[in-house]
């Protein structure tokens, strides 16, 4: 005797091949993530977190709304062409995934000042490796900290999570 599929038996079939499958969009912190010091490869660049600093106040006493988190990274660019990176590859998400995206002006204010050599310089040449800091300011109470970075072609989708390890 064949038996008849309820509309409620075809959505929990569908939620479980979902769940088994580990088909279905992932927010900020659900993905796999990294470990500081891994090297991680997005496309056609291959992304590590060197370092991590958090501070409430500056050297040269700037003050964070929250806190800093300054980042250090470094970056191949892994294909035959030049490549832009602006910022936009990289922005930080916290445990209940708020997203916190690089600011340029915030990283131009405070690198220098820190002495920190900033990532973002513009281009990177095919094959070329570069370093260099990055800033953040984040709320007090973030927590479960990670780094989205991003394939550098333009074009691609293709992302990462790294712990921060805050």
């Amino acid at each position: 005797m064949a038996k008849k599929l309820t509309t409620a038996g075809l959505v929990s079939f569908i939620l479980l091949a979902i769940l088994i499958t580990g088909c279905g969009s992932t927010s900020g912190n659900s993905a796999k993530s990294y470990a500081i010091k891994e090297e991680v490869a997005v496309g056609k660049s291959i992304w590590k977190v060197l370092a991590v600093e958090k501070m409430k106040q500056t050297d040269n006493g700037a003050k964070a709304n929250g806190e800093f988190v300054f980042v250090q990274l470094q970056v191949k660019n892994t294909s035959n062409e030049a490549v832009n990176l602006t910022g936009i590859e990289m922005e930080l998400f916290d445990g209940d995934s708020n997203a916190y995206e690089y600011d340029a002006q915030l990283n131009s204010a405070f690198l220098g000042a820190m002495g920190k050599d900033a990532l973002v310089k513009g281009k990177i040449n095919p094959r070329q490796t570069v370093a260099g800091w990055v800033a953040f300011d984040i709320p007090e109470k973030a927590k479960d900290v990670k780094l989205r970075v991003r394939d550098l072609e333009i074009t691609s989708t293709k992302s990462a999570l790294i712990d921060l390890g805050i």
